[in-house]
This record gives C-alpha cells, structure tokens and sequence, in this order.
C-alpha cells in the first residue's frame, strides 16, 4: 500500500513517493525514490500552479515535509488525505538529523543546481552544518567519514522498512557526495546487496566490497562478499578476490579451487601473476613453505620479464627474503621499488624495506620507508599488509631506545585500522612489543591476548610472534605456569622458514625459564636468541638479547661496543652500559645505567639494573644503600625478574639454602611434597619457612608466597 505520497495533477497515473527513508514506499524496483522526486518537481515547477494530494501527511519525514512546505510557498494547491491502514505504524529508530541529511545528499545528487533551491531548505542546511553534519558549502557533503558511518547505520536500519534495491541506490547517491570513496561506504553497500532483491546485485559493487574489506582487515566478511558475487556471475574477478581472502582467513584448499583452471600457459600475464601471488601467499603463511613460496613467484617473475606486474612479484619475494632472515636479500630487492608506479607494490617493497631496516637498526631509514608505504596506501587500498608498517615502526623505534615514540606510532597506526579485526591485531603487536621495551608487562600481556582474540584465522606466523610476547611478558610478571602454556603455543603455530622472528621464540622461553627460577636456562636460552640474531645481522633482535642478558644478570656474555656504528640508535649506548656496569659490580655504575634507562623509557631495564646495584651493595655490606636501590624496585608491583629476586633475597639476608626453599615455595606444594623435592625432612622445611617469615617481615605462608618476585600460577 503506498503512503506518504503525492499525485501531481496533469501527469495521469503518476504517484510521487516523498519520503525515501520512512515506512513501507511502495515504487517501481526500477526508479529511486530521490529520482522521482527530482523529476516531479521538475514537472511541477515547469507548470502552471497545480493541486497536489498529499496522502498521510502526518506521517511525512523531515525532507518530505520541506518539499511540500515550498510546494505551498511557490503558490501550488496542497491538499491532505489520510489513507486507511491497518496494524501499528513503527518508525525506524534512526538520528532524525541523519535521516535529513541522507535524504538532502541522495535528492541533491540527481537534481540539477538550478532546481535544488526548489527543494533543500536553507534552515535545515544551517541546522545540519551547525551540528557539523553537513560540511560548509557546494558541493554538498558529508561533514567527515564518522559521520558517514552514522548515516550508513542510520540508513541501514532504515532498510528493514525499505527495500533494500531503493536504499543501495540512495546510498550510492550520497556516497557520490561524500568526498573520496570510503571502503566502509563500499563495504556496508555490498553487504546491503546479498540481502538484497535479485534486481538490484550489482556484482561489480559486491567485488569492490570483497576488495574492500580485506582492505580494512576483514577477510571473513571479503570471502562471503566474494563468494556471492561469484555465485551471481560475478566472473573471474569475483573468482580472484575469493581466492585472495581465503588464502588470508587459512584456506588453501579453497584458494586451490577458486584459481583453478586460471595459471595455464597462454594466459594473460596479469591473471598469471596474480594467481603466483595469491598462491604463494598460501603456501607460506598457511603451509608454512615459504622457500616453496619464493620459488613459485620466482619463476613467475623470470616469465614477466619487464612487465609492469613483475614490481609486485619482486616486492613479495623481497618480504619473504626478510622472512627468511635475509635482511641485506630483503633489502636489495625492496629499495628500489620504493618509486615505482604501482602502489601496491610500493606498500608491499615498503613493508619489507622498513622491517629490514628497523631489524638493522637504521631507524632513519626505516622511517623514510614507512613513510612511502603509508603514502602508496592511500592511493591503492593495499590490504591489511600496511600494517606490517606498525610492527617495522615500533621495532626501529625501539632499537633507537625510545619506547614511547614506539606508542605513538602505535596509536597513529590503530586510528588507521579503524577497528578493523586483523588490521587492529596486527597493531595490538606492535603495540605489545613497544609495551615491553616500556617496561609494562601488564599491559603488553593486555595488548598480545586482545591481537591473539582477534587473530582467529589469521596465519599462524602472526599468532606465534604473538604468542611469543604474551610468553615474554607472562615470564616478567613470574607468572611460569601461563608462560609456559602460551610458549608452547606460540612454538606450534611457528612456521619453519620464519626464521627471522626465532629470537622472539628465544626470548619468550628465557623469560619462562626465568619465571620458573631457573636461570641458568634462561640465560642460556636467552645465549642462543643472541646467536640467532648475530647470524641474521638483526641488530634489533641483538638489541633485545643482549638487554634480556643484562637483565638476568649474566656477565659471561661480553658487552659489544659494535652492536651498531656511530650515530645508530641510543638503545645500543643503553645497553652497553648496562651490561659494562653490570661486569664491573659497582652499584655506583649500575645506579647511573638505571637512571639512563629510565630517562629513556625503559621502566622494566631501569629497575633491574637498580635491583642488581641493591645486591652489590650487600656484597660490599651497605645495607642502607642496598635497601634504598631495593625500594625503587619494589615500587613496581607488576615486576617479578630475576634480578629482583636476588635483590630481595639478600637484601633479607637469606642464605644460598633458603633462597633455594623460598624458590620452591613459590612453586607450590604442601610442606610434605616440599620436603620430597628438596630432599630433606619435613621438620628441616618447616625450620626453613619458620626463618623466611621472620627474615621478610611476614606473618603466615600465605603471605610469603606473596611476598616472593615468583608466583606459579597455572592456566
């Protein structure tokens, strides 16, 4: 039943809808609603003055109610009928401000200018742009991309009272005046489509939308975009961005179906290197063969020889080399792709300059790279690649001893994911690693478990670098148990060939070992992060390996004075220092490397190296200044090392022989199993505990174990 219409007089047959966002409108599937309303008061301004029946003029929305206002006011007859009906009328539940604003921009998008004074009403204009709505002048637009994403919303919930064809076109026509094409707008119009009557998929929009929201870092929703326009002859490009956003969610056996057929000699060669690329990003971040991988885009890329798409190919293989730990490889193939035409393969050759630079501890250089890649980005819609760029800021920053810069990219680089799932996990790493070199365990643990929820079907290299820093983090916070448990996750979701994030694995299992109380082992996994790192040239990973060293309080691992040249970043200088002081055993030197560290922003460093200055000074029998060094330590709740073990013990006074059952104690165990692993009887752990409580001022065994830097805490 149609409502809220009006018939023109002297157009036999023709009922105008006015409202285009309210109640059930009934209209040709084939015309728009703002289309109509722009022809008829074409029509009508072009008459003589005419009488116009306005049926259920109570109900009419905002838009509906200016058109008739200036109808009235250019002298034309209105008269108001209410039609019978039946049932409760609902409203949609939409901003009513947005609702106006979406009908000026879909009307004013098929009037022409001279006619659109004749139907926008300048109060409702100044209204909409004083609420910042509506941006300043001609043409019209939408005040910023939020606002777009309201109206869309709004526009949305308004189609479950329209038919969903009406409301794509509508859309379209405001998008059309939004400014730059936003992928949201995109997304949200495909979305529309599949709920859509079969008269209005347009599977040109449903590919973009698939295209658009492995942009935005949602490869589940691109996959079922995808796979609808292929099943509504969508054609090749649909079978593509399918093969694309299931090689991305993990699907190798349906990225194998959606190619088939298409990489066959003779074909054209851009449907041949985009068939290796999706290929071979299967086979490594899903299979794990990544040597496989270089070897497909390889041979793919001597078949190209000069064409425009072997850029794209080069900048793959240049990732993978960074991948594989073959940072100068990595290198040689990126720098010079960073000028080239094509912005996809700009983003990908920045993605591996800037990591491979950072992992060299060029921070400078890994900035210009980063810098290009955002740059290429934002001309191509790139995917959720760029933001690898995240993790390549963070990590120079970090090499360069300055964490908080490292947040700062973070926060830059989450305003761009948007929300978007994996494109946000993927910053949450980022954002986790720079927690870390700030000293914050707590909230790195927070950051690594949020990018691990959202990593759900992501490849698993990216959920074992994440795993590894929750294990890390986990293990400074003495939290064993925990660690251990999301160490060996992170070791199962390790690709083989990924070798250049093996020193993250390494770092996690010498923070575990550390959380258990056995430091020996961790220095001794914490030895072979360092040669790995040493093997690959990754100065930033021999950065953090020579830190964790320090850290732990092993002086059998020499300090370098050439982790980097001069001029490289101030973290080696840190590092060095601390490690020299901590050789030397003078509180007096290891106090200035904490307070360096902690100028710098390294919280967590800074208080070890105050914790170790705490030890000495009870080697020297400074018991005052020992406990001054200790306090600063324990300020900081969340920390539980190695070094503030020792500092605490001693400064307690324990012996050798009670540190050894406090450690166990933090183990847990009732008095008789304690007595099993220490092998001693149960009257000597009981003479133990009894000298524990008084030594560290504590009342009951409950509170001991809560006193001690370690905790086990099972998951």
């Amino acid at each position: 039943m149609p409502i809220t219409t009006f018939t023109v007089v002297g157009i036999p047959g023709v009922e105008i809808p006015l409202s285009s966002f309210g109640g059930e409108i009934d209209v040709p599937a084939a015309a728009a609603p703002s289309e109509l309303i722009g022809a008829a008061i074409a029509q009508v301004s072009a008459a003589r003055p005419a009488r116009i029946v306005v049926l259920d003029a109570e109900h009419l929305d905002p838009l509906s109610t200016i058109v008739v206002r200036r109808l009235r006011q250019d002298g034309h007859r209105i008269v108001e009928r209410s039609t019978p009906r039946t049932g409760p009328r609902r409203a949609p539940a939409v901003d009513a401000d947005l609702v106006v604003a979406a009908e000026i921009l879909a009307v004013a998008g098929t009037l022409p200018a001279v006619l659109r004074p004749q139907l926008i009403d300048e109060e409702h204009l100044r209204r909409l742009r004083a609420a910042q709505i509506l941006g300043p002048g001609d043409p019209l637009r939408l005040a910023d991309p939020h606002v777009a994403q309201r109206l869309l919303e709004g526009m949305g919930i308004a189609a479950r009272r329209l038919r969903a064809g009406q409301v794509v076109r509508a859309a379209q026509a405001a998008a059309g005046l939004c400014g730059p094409a936003d992928t949201r707008h995109v997304i949200w119009m495909a979305d529309l489509m599949t709920r859509a009557d079969a008269g209005c998929i347009d599977v040109d929009v449903l590919t973009a939308g698939a295209a658009a929201a492995a942009t935005m870092g949602e490869p589940h929703l691109g996959r079922r975009l995808a796979e609808f326009a292929a099943d509504h002859g969508g054609g090749l490009p649909a079978r593509l961005q399918l093969a694309a956003a299931a090689a991305w969610t993990g699907d190798g056996a349906a990225v194998e179906s959606a190619l088939a057929g298409l990489d066959v000699p003779g074909a054209p060669p851009e449907l041949r290197s985009f068939c290796a690329f999706v290929g071979a990003g299967s086979l490594a971040w899903n299979d794990g063969r990544i040597d496989a991988a270089r070897t497909l885009l390889q041979q793919r890329r001597d078949e190209l020889g000069e064409h425009p798409d072997a850029a794209l190919l080069d900048a793959t293989i240049a990732l993978l080399r960074y991948f594989e730990g073959d940072l100068d490889g990595a290198l040689a193939l990126a720098d010079p792709l960073l000028d080239n035409p094509s912005p996809v393969a700009v983003v990908w050759a920045a993605s591996a300059a800037a990591a491979a630079r950072a992992a060299h501890g060029e921070s400078r250089a890994a900035e210009a790279a980063i810098s290009v890649g955002l740059a290429a980005a934002r001309r191509c819609d790139s995917g959720v690649q760029r933001f690898m760029l995240a993790v390549a800021a963070a990590d120079a920053a970090i090499a360069d001893g300055d964490p908080g810069r490292a947040l700062r990219r973070g926060d830059d680089f989450d305003r761009l994911a948007a929300g978007a799932p994996h494109a946000s996990a993927v910053v949450a790493v980022a954002r986790g690693r720079a927690l870390l070199a700030a000293g914050r365990p707590e909230a790195a643990r927070a950051a690594f478990e949020e990018a691990l929820i959202a990593m759900e079907g992501m490849p698993r290299g990216w959920q074992s670098v994440a795993g590894a820093g929750l294990a890390q983090a986990l293990g400074e916070l003495g939290r064993h148990g925990e660690s251990a448990s999301a160490l060996g996750r992170a070791e199962a979701q390790q690709l083989d060939g990924m070798q250049v994030y093996r020193t993250d694995l390494g770092l996690a299992r010498a923070w575990s070992f550390a959380a258990r109380g056995d430091v020996e082992r961790a220095v001794d996994a914490a030895r072979a992060a360092l040669e790995d790192a040493l093997a690959q040239g990754h100065r930033e990973a021999e950065l953090r390996s020579r830190l964790t060293l320090a850290r732990l309080g092993d002086r059998g691992t020499a300090p370098s004075s050439t982790v980097h040249p001069p001029g490289g970043p101030v973290g080696a200088g840190l590092v060095a220092g601390f490690a020299r002081a901590l050789r030397s055993r003078a509180p007096g030197a290891l106090l200035e490397a904490g307070r360096r560290l902690h100028a710098a922003g390294m919280a967590s460093a800074a208080a070890d190296a105050q914790a170790w200055a705490a030890v000495e000074y009870t080697r020297a029998g400074d018991g005052p200044a020992a406990t001054a060094a200790l306090a600063s330590v324990c300020s900081d709740s969340d920390l539980r090392t190695p070094a503030r073990w020792a500092a605490q013990m001693r400064c307690a006074g324990l012996s050798a022989k009670e540190r050894h059952v406090a450690r166990e104690l933090a183990r847990g165990g009732e008095t008789r199993e304690l007595a099993t692993r220490l092998g001693v009887s149960i009257r000597t752990v009981e003479g133990h505990v009894y000298h524990l409580l008084a030594k560290l001022g504590v009342s009951n065994r409950t509170e001991l174990v809560d006193a001690l830097p370690w905790r086990e805490t099972e998951t």
